[in-house]
């Protein structure tokens, strides 16, 4: 059960995020555990324009506040549908369905999946 003065503590320093079962907080730690990968992505898209013309400190900044606003869509809705999300975005025969396509078929979001599934397991052996 969650102690309101903990999370009232929390919510003066970022967003609490209460758990109902032990479980539950070991899917949602390993959900954590994908930051740096979250950023290594983020940091390889910056290099990437720094490689293409752009400069990498406005190659970092761009690709930030890029993610920033596309995840702060998503926030706003209290039940994000991120395939639904990403259906929106991504015009039938467009840039960004064919990006989607490519990214999809190199195996990339299952690289992913397949880490948390790893950091998982072993939380769930530890117990």
């Amino acid at each position: 059960m969650p102690n309101p003065t903990v999370i009232d503590i929390i919510e003066n320093i970022g967003q609490p995020f209460t758990v109902n079962t032990e479980e539950e907080l070991h899917t949602i730690w390993t959900l954590t555990c994908l930051i740096s990968p979250y950023y290594d992505l983020l940091d390889s898209l910056g290099q990437w324009a720094s490689k293409n013309s752009v400069n990498k400190e406005r190659a970092s900044k761009y690709v930030a506040d890029m993610f920033n606003t596309l995840s702060y869509a998503a926030h706003l809705n209290n039940k994000p549908d991120f395939r639904d999300l990403s259906h929106h975005a991504a015009t039938p025969g467009g840039l960004n369905e064919r990006a989607a396509i490519e990214i999809s078929n190199a195996g990339a979001h299952e690289a992913f999946v397949k880490s948390a599934e790893n950091i998982l397991k072993m939380f769930r052996d530890k117990a």
